[in-house]
């Protein structure tokens, strides 16, 4: 099989990555649409800004950071939300 990565373990770690999901007791009040929605804009932060499956901490602060943004702005676009995820992280840079 061909990878797109480097190795095998490198895919692996990938889709570890994907396999994360914002958990649906942190998404209250959002339909599973949505749902999919912050989940996508979270995943693309996640991989914009590198963090992975061993980083607990940062995937938990990106996927509150996402949450709180369509709560408090009613925004459900994916890539508003991950860009404002990524610019954020630049500015505390």
């Amino acid at each position: 099989m061909s990878y797109p990565f480097r190795s095998k373990k490198q895919h692996d770690h990938h889709r570890k990555i994907h396999a994360t999901r914002i958990a649906p007791t942190d998404a209250i009040g959002f339909d599973p649409e949505a749902v999919e929605t912050l989940h996508k804009a979270y995943t693309e932060a996640c991989n914009a800004l590198r963090v992975f499956s061993g980083d607990r901490f940062g995937k938990e602060a990106i996927a509150a950071r996402v949450i709180d943004l369509a709560k408090t702005t009613g925004v459900l676009d994916a890539k508003v939300l991950r860009d404002r995820v990524l610019l954020e992280a630049q500015l505390a840079a």
